[in-house]
């Protein structure tokens, strides 16, 4: 996927519109994909054959990726301030999953699959408060400072 920047507002000309149509859902053949700077939501990718996905820091709201059973890792930035429900849910395949948010996000249900023990990497002065976050807390065990990430 590629872009071209709108001259003035800094969104790439087409995502503004794009994202948030779930027009790349049960795309088997999307393995990779570059969300640019600018898009503040996604609720496209579910059921596609993505394996890695880095969310840039202007997303705030999160959904739409769930059913993706090649996904192996999430790495989100630092503005999220919302999942939707089922937004990772029934990723089978997935191992780390990063937040990078300075804040606990909101969680729906369903965020992550249910019973998932992968590694769940946040700011280190977060772990505490996921684990007693709503709905975050169901994940206790799988929390590691981001510090301690190695590529």
């Amino acid at each position: 996927l590629s872009g071209e920047y709108v001259p003035g507002d800094g969104t790439p000309s087409g995502f503004a519109h794009l994202f948030g149509r779930r027009m790349f859902q049960r795309l088997k053949c999307i393995e990779e994909v570059t969300i640019p700077e600018g898009v503040i939501s996604l609720n496209d990718f579910a059921a596609t054959g993505l394996e890695e996905i880095v969310i840039p820091d202007s997303v705030t709201s999160i959904g739409g990726f769930r059913y993706c059973a090649s996904l192996r890792k999430v790495d989100i930035g630092t503005g999220v301030t919302t999942f939707l429900q089922n937004a990772f849910n029934n990723c089978t395949a997935l191992e780390v999953f990063i937040i990078r948010a300075g804040k606990v996000p909101s969680y729906a249900g369903w965020t992550l699959p249910d019973g998932w023990s992968g590694s769940f990497y946040v700011p280190d002065d977060l772990v505490e408060a996921y684990r007693a976050a709503n709905g975050w807390k169901n994940f206790s065990t799988s929390y590691k400072p981001l510090s301690e990430y190695v590529e």
